[in-house]
């Protein structure tokens, strides 16, 4: 399903606009395809993108990888574990929502902790989560956990 949306997303005309996301998932999808478990560190990246893009630093890499994501393109990364990789199975899938859920619950319980403190120690006066509109979404993951 990976390499299929990612053919549609070279296809796009959105594509265009940014060679250099093209030429990141053409070297990721040949990598996969060598070898599809094998993590791309940053630095390889880097020097094979900087043959077409001689000024690429390591943040637009990431920010490049980022953008990417937000596309819906299943580029992973493993805890623990340096690089990236396109995602060919379910577990690659798995592993990474999981290194998620290890930054975004202990967050989330931070959040909760802190709103229950500034709540109690005000006697409701300041209590961000239930009285701001803004808060709303926050309310609800906080609930969920």
């Amino acid at each position: 399903m990976n390499y299929q949306l990612i053919q549609k997303f070279l296809e796009s005309t959105n594509v265009q606009k940014t060679k250099e996301k093209a030429r990141l998932l053409e070297y990721l999808r040949f990598q996969s395809e060598l070898n599809p478990n094998r993590l791309v560190s940053t630095t390889e990246l880097l020097i094979y993108l900087n043959n077409f893009f001689p000024n690429i630093k390591s943040e637009r890499v990431r920010i490049l990888i980022r953008d990417l994501r937000y596309e819906g393109l299943f580029i992973v990364s493993h805890s623990g574990k340096p690089g990236y990789k396109l995602a060919t199975k379910y577990s690659d899938v798995s592993e990474h929502f999981n290194h998620f859920l290890k930054y975004v619950v202990p967050m989330l319980q931070k959040v909760k902790i802190l709103n229950e403190t500034l709540s109690k120690n005000s006697f409701n006066d300041i209590n961000p989560i239930e009285k701001d509109p803004n808060m709303q979404k926050l309310k609800e993951l906080i609930s969920g956990i």
